[in-house]
């Protein structure tokens, strides 16, 4: 941002924006977004954008199918879907998260990982592991915040903010669901007791 104020002497103001996909070696892509806003005196803001998929498992049907079969919880059967998580950190400071650091931390946030090229037991085992960790939505919003205010908020500012989206996009419903969580790195902490 400071050579383009500096190549283009009538501009007051700079925005650079740096985008990337990481594919894991489970096949899983972390896809992250750099912005920076600068003025000539001043960084005006930063923003790191992380979105990465996982799979969450229904509670709702779940607790339904278990009273109506009379079976045990945990043996249960549910619908699972796609859930696609984003968080936003935008700070008036430099960012300095690394984001596959984010995607590892709060990748836990989902009832489970995405999984490509599993055997039939390994298949049967990540579901299982998948539908005894049901989550909604709003649920997958509420622990990712948890997760990454816990492991990251002494790296930012109280005034930071941070946002997080999920998108789940429904396999027998004809709508999808989305949730979203927004404010300030003190007020997430002091929602969640956490001491500065």
């Amino acid at each position: 941002a400071d050579a383009v104020l500096s190549k283009h002497e009538y501009a007051t103001r700079a925005e650079i924006r740096a985008s990337f996909e990481h594919v894991l070696e489970s096949g899983e892509v972390v896809s992250a977004e750099y912005v920076v806003v600068k003025a000539k005196t001043e960084l005006v803001e930063e923003v790191l954008r992380v979105s990465f998929t996982g799979v969450t498992a229904c509670p709702c049907v779940q607790r339904v199918y278990s009273y109506v079969e009379s079976c045990p919880l945990e043996s249960t059967p549910t619908h699972l879907q796609r859930s696609v998580l984003t968080i936003t950190v935008k700070s008036s400071n430099p960012i300095q998260l690394d984001p596959l650091e984010v995607y590892r931390v709060c990748r836990r946030a989902f009832s489970n990982t995405l999984a490509s090229k599993l055997k039939r037991l390994e298949e049967y085992a990540h579901v299982k592991q998948t539908v005894s960790n049901p989550r909604f939505v709003e649920d997958v919003a509420r622990v990712a915040v948890k997760l990454f205010v816990e492991a990251f908020s002494n790296m930012l500012r109280e005034s930071d903010k941070l946002a997080v989206e999920v998108d789940s996009f429904e396999s027998i419903h004809v709508f999808d669901t989305h949730a979203t969580v927004e404010n300030t790195i003190a007020e997430f902490k002091r929602e969640l007791g956490i001491n500065s």
